[in-house]
């Protein structure tokens, strides 16, 4: 267990310090390396479950993903370790739109902004998501979508290389208000 700790506090400290040194916003593929032979490597390795309590707690009694902000680290970290088993099952979750040049037309971020202290210390965190009429969205519009988590082998340009990256498509997709609370506070 205190591996496992240690492993997600240096991931969050990872992200705040790149988001104060330069970028303001860091994806999971951040933590992403390419093996000397070309096969890609996910950095954050063995699958390791959480608490009983904190890994349910985004689950619907339906065996679907429910990810809120109560559970946003949690579960987008569980998601990213256990890709495998989590393929195929429905998701639901908020979040505005982002997108980097390199995404394909129909593809885009759903992203929140993650702080552990500050909001100059924010970091952008999010699910890649396809749905066919993206295009129509504009950048920064929040929206709730719900869909079926699937993988997909995505460019990251910090590499060089296509990597496994977890996928969201869209099945239904609907234009909310921001929050109130816009970020998703998460303590180291």
């Amino acid at each position: 267990m205190k591996k496992k700790m240690r492993l997600l506090c240096f991931i969050t400290l990872m992200l705040l310090v790149i988001g104060v040194f330069g970028r303001n916003y860091l994806f999971i593929d951040d933590f992403i390396k390419s093996k000397n032979n070309g096969e890609q490597e996910n950095i954050i390795t063995e699958a390791n479950s959480y608490t009983t309590e904190n890994y349910q707690s985004f689950f619907t009694e339906n065996g679907e993903i429910d990810i809120v902000d109560s559970n946003y680290m949690v579960a987008l970290t569980e998601v990213f370790y256990n890709l495998d088993k989590y393929q195929g099952r429905g998701i639901t979750l908020e979040g505005f739109v982002h997108r980097e040049a390199y995404y394909d037309d129909n593809q885009f971020m759903l992203a929140r902004t993650v702080s552990s202290c500050c909001a100059e210390h924010a970091t952008m965190m999010g699910l890649l998501s396809h749905w066919e009429d993206a295009e129509e969205l504009k950048e920064g519009t929040w929206i709730s979508v719900k869909g079926m988590l699937q993988s997909t082998v995505h460019y990251s340009p910090k590499i060089d290389k296509g990597v496994t990256w977890p996928m969201v498509i869209v099945e239904e997709l609907e234009i909310i208000e921001k929050p109130e609370e816009e970020y998703i506070y998460h303590e180291l």
